[in-house]
């Protein structure tokens, strides 16, 4: 994770690590650290913490066959409840509430916020575990050369998140306007649908018509015969990845046990962006309690998010922000901790030692021109331009040109869509940037770790998908 999380959401997901989790498996993350420098979060797993939960969960798995199908069902409910719970909270007239009635709804949503941070950390360890298993069975199989090209058909997904049924749906109000229909209702549905995606933290805007406008401008400089082109490949990409998948299953002749284990991995693929979205739709539905909230304290909603949830409990009982918070300082730096599974935080100068005594920061070093990581999605070798993209300047991405980031989310599809490369920093096999990359068939490499500190703007480089490198030519 290496893009902005504000305060409150770090705290929730802090705390989350500890008594949330140590219920759910039975022992809590005991080392972690998540940063703020900026608009820029990053967090770091300590190994021997994220070895410590694997040894839980795969003892879990070991007693209970059906453990990883629990968590997968608890996951979707979990999400589900967020959601719902902030739907229910930012309903009614909040004007008439006293505010100790507003602190009571708050903490409904905050407990639930705790509870659903284990499903943040659980699947990508079983995906870990999983992975591993069938993997090895591939290179009996097929060997280890063709290992990786038959493990993404069966990571496939079997439904499209709803970032990429959005993309569908535009494309399609774009074929309407090449026809000369009015879309004005459509787009208005539209937006009720889907403007919640680009909620990735409470403090951000949701998606405007505006937004969808400036998009479908740039969908009509293609023409007719390309946009039908585009929406048919994405439906059909779909369909046909269903039946590639079956007939991989069928061609390598597993056992019964190990096909279960593959479909339950597809599962686990489609959350990886099911939970993010549902996560964006939570803070979509909140809105209007963070704004009572907010307007109550005489802040902005952007400053409450800067607020942990004991000082937004205090400030509504006692009408004025505690004198303990500086905005200022807490836009610069935050660091939250956990050290023997014990909680810890610090801003602005504090943070920024902390952060200094803890972290190497990876140097660019003696002319280091190339970057390794994961393949994600296969493809030939390419080369183009690199642009380092992020939501702010993802309007500027051009097609063709290699997109290097931290991390992928849902507000950069449509630069992706244009990519003839994509290459991250974080991420693994089941990541967002994997899934999207794989279903637009787009050479893709995660996992570099350094990516966006070794190349520049305009670096000419070639991107290899078959040895996992991207160097500078």
């Amino acid at each position: 994770m290496s893009r902005r999380w504000t305060i409150l959401r770090t705290e929730l997901f802090t705390k989350g690590y500890v008594e949330p989790l140590k219920n759910y498996i039975g022992i809590p993350n005991r080392e972690l650290l998540v940063t703020k420098e900026l608009e820029t979060s990053s967090l770091y797993n300590s190994l021997d913490s994220m070895n410590e939960i694997s040894l839980a969960l795969l003892n879990k798995l070991k007693n209970d066959k059906d453990f990883g199908l629990r968590i997968y069902k608890d996951c979707i409910k979990s999400c589900e409840y967020l959601v719902q719970v902030s739907k229910d909270v930012s309903q009614g007239n909040f004007k008439s509430l006293s505010s100790q009635t507003l602190v009571k709804i708050f903490d409904i949503y905050v407990d639930t916020a705790l509870n659903f941070t284990p499903f943040l950390a659980l699947p990508p360890n079983y995906e870990m575990y999983i992975i591993d298993e069938i993997n090895q069975s591939l290179v009996e199989k097929v060997g280890d050369s063709k290992s990786e090209e038959y493990l993404q058909k069966l990571m496939s997904l079997k439904e499209y998140p709803f970032q990429m049924l959005e993309q569908i749906d535009l494309a399609n109000i774009a074929l309407r306007i090449k026809l000369k229909t009015d879309i004005n209702k459509a787009l208005i549905v539209h937006k009720r649908k889907y403007q919640w995606l680009s909620c990735y933290n409470f403090d951000e805007v949701e998606f405007s018509l505006e937004d969808f406008k400036k998009r479908l401008e740039i969908l009509q400089e293609l023409s007719f015969s390309e946009l039908s082109n585009k929406v048919n490949c994405m439906i059909e990409k779909l369909n046909s990845d269903k039946n590639e998948f079956q007939r991989v299953i069928n061609k390598l002749g597993l056992s019964n046990g190990l096909i279960n284990k593959i479909k339950l991995l597809r599962e686990f693929v489609f959350l990886r962006t099911y939970r993010i979205e549902m996560n964006s739709q939570s803070n979509f539905y909140l809105k209007p309690l963070l704004r009572e909230i907010s307007e109550r304290g005489n802040i902005s909603v952007r400053q409450l998010a800067m607020m942990l949830s004991d000082e937004i409990k205090t400030m509504l009982l006692e009408g004025k922000v505690p004198n303990s918070v500086n905005f200022k300082d807490r836009e610069k730096y935050a660091v939250f901790w956990l050290h023997n599974a014990k909680y810890h935080y610090a801003f602005g100068s504090k943070a920024k030692k902390v952060i200094s005594k803890q972290i190497v920061d990876v140097k660019k070093g003696n002319q280091a021109l190339f970057v390794k990581g994961t393949t994600a999605s296969l493809g030939k070798i390419i080369t183009g331009n690199v642009r380092l993209v992020n939501k702010h300047n993802m309007s500027e991405f051009k097609k063709g040109e290699i997109l290097v980031t931290t991390m992928t989310s849902p507000e950069l599809v449509p630069a992706m869509h244009k990519a003839a490369g994509i290459v991250t920093d974080e991420g693994g096999v089941t990541c967002h940037a994997a899934i999207v990359s794989r279903e637009f068939n787009i050479p893709c490499i995660v996992g570099t770790g350094n990516a966006t500190k070794v190349f520049k703007d305009g670096d000419f480089i070639e991107v290899n998908t078959e040895f996992a490198t991207a160097k500078i030519i």
